[in-house]
């Protein structure tokens, strides 16, 4: 049986969405010093409090997309965590400066989108 759009759709939502916001989750929660001082910039102890509301919504995310491949229209779990990362990604895509690593992100977070979106379109044709 051939993958169809749907198919990889579900499997990106899973890995895509599903693994990637739950280990972002994982290490705001756990170490929100290296995403508020290393990836943000922000000296200020304060900001990591900020950082662990960011990893709880991470971590929702990613646990509820992580269901996709188990459940009848599953896809549609990972549809909240696909438009945070299409819309972090655009609003990388203008930021000038970027080094690989957010270069790398930047596009992927865009491609997730664009997959997962195509699947779940595909789910209702």
């Amino acid at each position: 049986m051939p993958l169809g759009a749907h198919s990889v759709g579900i499997w990106w939502a899973f890995w895509g969405v599903g693994t990637r916001l739950l280990v972002a989750g994982i290490s705001q929660l756990t170490n929100p010093a290296r995403t508020a001082q290393g990836i943000l910039g922000i000296e200020d102890h304060g900001a990591e409090q900020v950082v662990h509301e960011l990893g709880f919504a991470n971590l929702a995310m990613g646990l509820v997309a992580l269901i996709a491949p188990f459940v009848d229209r599953g896809i549609h779990a990972a549809a909240a965590g696909a438009i945070y990362l299409g819309l972090a990604g655009a609003r990388h895509v203008a930021k000038r400066g970027k080094g690989a690593d957010e270069n790398v992100a930047t596009w992927t977070d865009l491609l997730v989108l664009a997959v997962v979106t195509a699947g779940i379109i595909a789910s209702w044709v």
